[in-house]
C-alpha cells in the first residue's frame, strides 16, 4: 500500500476497537472470458457512539480468499479489541496474534441469525423446542438489560 490508503490503515489500526467484515466481489478471470469469485475486507473504526472523539474511518482490501491468511495480513500489526461475525477465521487470526493482542468481539446481530438457523437442526423438531430456541437469545438479552440498567 502507498500514500493516502496506508495512512488510512495506520490510522484505523491504531484504534483499540475496529470491526472487520469481508463480502464477496466478483473479480475478472483473464483469459477465461469470466468472472471468479474474490473478496474485500472492510477494517472500520467509529467510536463515536460511544463517546469517542476520534472520526469515524474504513479502508477496504482485496483478497482472493477470505480464509485466515488473508485476514492476518490486514491485522499483522493490530493489538485490540476486533468486532467480527462468527466466522471461524476470526478466531483463527486472534489464535495466531502474539500474546493475547486481538480481542474478538462478536456481532450480535450475526449470533441471532446463528439461533435462528438451529431452529431447523434436529433438535429442535417439536414446536415446543422451537419456540424455547427462538425466544432464548431475546430473553437473555431482556434479562442482562435489567440486571445492566
Amino acid at each position: 500500500m502507498f500514500g493516502c490508503a496506508s495512512s488510512s490503515w495506520q490510522l484505523i489500526l491504531a484504534s483499540g476497537k475496529v470491526a472487520v467484515d469481508e463480502t464477496v466481489a466478483p473479480v475478472l478471470d483473464p483469459g477465461r472470458g469470466r468472472t471468479k469469485q474474490g473478496y474485500f475486507w472492510a477494517v472500520a473504526r467509529d467510536d463515536r457512539p460511544w463517546g469517542g472523539t476520534d472520526p469515524p474511518a474504513i479502508a477496504y482490501s482485496y483478497a482472493p480468499g477470505r480464509g485466515a491468511v488473508h485476514g492476518l495480513k490486514l491485522l499483522d500489526q493490530y493489538r485490540g479489541i476486533v468486532q467480527c461475525d462468527g466466522y471461524a477465521a476470526y478466531k483463527a487470526i486472534a489464535a495466531a496474534a502474539p500474546g493475547e493482542a486481538i480481542t474478538l468481539a462478536f456481532c450480535w446481530a450475526h449470533r441471532h441469525i446463528c439461533a435462528a438457523s438451529s431452529l431447523t437442526s434436529p433438535r429442535a423438531a417439536t414446536p415446543r423446542s422451537r419456540a424455547r430456541l427462538s425466544n432464548a437469545l431475546p430473553n437473555s438479552m431482556r434479562s442482562r438489560r435489567r440486571s445492566v440498567g
